[in-house]
């Protein structure tokens, strides 16, 4: 194993909770609470209720959130990784730019509930897995991305591995060999984003990650070295001396909550097609729009021009621009239905919103320019790769995950889980928080 990876589990590896900042602590509970909010939520679509059929007869003790389900833990991972992205409103590390959450901590909550583990050591492992798999995804760089590979499943497997690890006190030799079986389990593309197969990348790599781990601790052979030379094979991009100028920072505190229900990549142009509706712009005033962003954005997994149905239209610029432009509030997972998505009105408006590479963007910079009969009106896509501070999401996120609890667990169950999570490190066992989170 390198030097590097063995120095990146020397630290996070044995990590204690007081060694972690007050900050930190409470960014990681928030990012807990989010993910059971979003995983509630995404247990009634069509992709959970598949998963769940699929695994209907295995038995065993993972409880499968949102339902009355209990599987083997690995089929938990699995289902609730995949539950828990289902929607894309979970929360993005911009640390690392990936979804973090969603595939280190399913492996996470069901090895925990198996071994019996304390809220406190569930905490410590979902921040070691964090910060793990965060810089793991610093050191790769951006090509790999660009390559069309789906980072939250490429280096969410290896978060999985770390939080696992965490939690069965992977020793160094085994963190190695266990990163280097997983690196064999390394898949998820962007092709795939806008159906069902984008969220099940999550659920793989929780799973994968959770089997890498076991089989390591006992005594499985693999390369350690595997993830070094895949990487640079697949984008040829590998430096360790990013990390470094961030090495005293905290990845789990750079994480960004989501308030509207689709991809990270839309929603500074969500935010920038509600400014032009408070300027007074409607639908029937727009002759031609133009989402002007970086220029390999259409070519990449936001391209899209057109939307098919509610699930593709959250990796569509115009399409989330014409359903806000329609009045659809996208804070509500039921806006993006098939039903609004193939509507007269919107197959109106969607002909007359053109999405527009341009070099002097990024993606989540640029601008939208609306040609009007009364002339050309034009509004900045917001800045969104900013945190905020920790205290500031503390609202949001407990607002977010009662509207999103309620409807599954009831008002009364969802207070006392999210009392319980927000006090996490006090909780005498995992099993007690899994037993809120099943109906039935």
């Amino acid at each position: 194993m390198s030097e590097q990876l063995d120095a990146l589990w020397e630290r996070y590896g044995r990590l204690t909770l007081d060694e972690v900042p007050a900050a930190a602590r409470t960014a990681a509970s928030l990012c807990i609470l989010d993910w059971l909010g979003v995983t509630f939520a995404g247990s009634t679509e069509p992709l959970a209720r598949i998963l769940r059929a699929e695994f209907a007869d295995e038995h065993g003790r993972g409880t499968v959130v949102g339902s009355s389900q209990r599987v083997p833990a690995k089929a938990a991972a699995l289902i609730n990784g995949a539950t828990g992205h289902a929607l894309d409103f979970d929360d993005t590390n911009l640390f690392g730019g990936h979804h973090a959450t969603a595939a280190l901590l399913p492996a996470a909550l069901a090895l925990g509930e198996q071994a019996g583990v304390s809220g406190a050591d569930l905490l410590t492992a979902y921040i070691a897995g964090v910060e793990v798999t965060a810089r793991m995804r610093v050191v790769i760089g951006d090509e790999h991305y660009r390559q069309g590979w789906h980072i939250t499943s490429t280096l969410g497997v290896y978060g999985a591995v770390a939080a696992a690890g965490w939690l069965m006190h992977l020793d160094t030799d085994q963190f190695g060999r266990a990163v280097g079986l997983a690196t064999s389990q390394v898949g998820g593309v962007h092709a795939n984003f806008g159906t069902m197969t984008k969220p099940f990348h999550a659920g793989f790599a929780a799973e994968r990650g959770l089997l890498s781990a076991g089989l390591a601790r006992r005594g499985f052979t693999a390369n350690p070295d595997a993830f070094e030379r895949a990487f640079a094979q697949m984008s040829g991009d590998i430096d360790w001396g990013r990390i470094a100028q961030r090495s005293d920072e905290w990845a789990v505190t750079d994480t960004c909550i989501k308030r509207f229900v689709s991809g990270h990549g839309t929603q500074a142009t969500i935010l920038a097609s509600l400014a032009l509706l408070d300027r007074g712009l409607t639908a029937g005033d727009i002759v031609h729009a133009e989402v002007r962003t970086g220029e390999s954005v259409p070519k990449s997994a936001y391209g899209v021009q057109v939307p098919r149905d509610g699930l593709e239209s959250k990796f569509s610029l115009p399409g989330v621009c014409a359903l806000v432009l329609l009045g659809h509030d996208l804070t509500v997972p039921a806006s993006y239905s098939d039903a609004n998505v193939t509507s007269p009105a919107f197959s109106d408006l969607i002909r007359r919103i053109e999405l527009v590479g341009d070099p002097a963007f990024t993606l989540g910079t640029g601008e939208i320019v609306v040609q009007t009969p009364a002339g050309t009106i034009s509004e900045p896509l917001p800045h969104t790769r900013d945190s905020g501070t920790v205290e500031s999401r503390v609202e949001l996120v407990t607002q977010k995950f009662q509207s999103l609890a309620t409807p599954v667990i009831g008002a009364e169950t969802a207070k006392q889980l999210r009392d319980v999570v927000l006090d996490l490190a006090a909780l005498p066992s995992v099993e007690d928080l899994c037993d809120l989170t099943r109906t039935g």
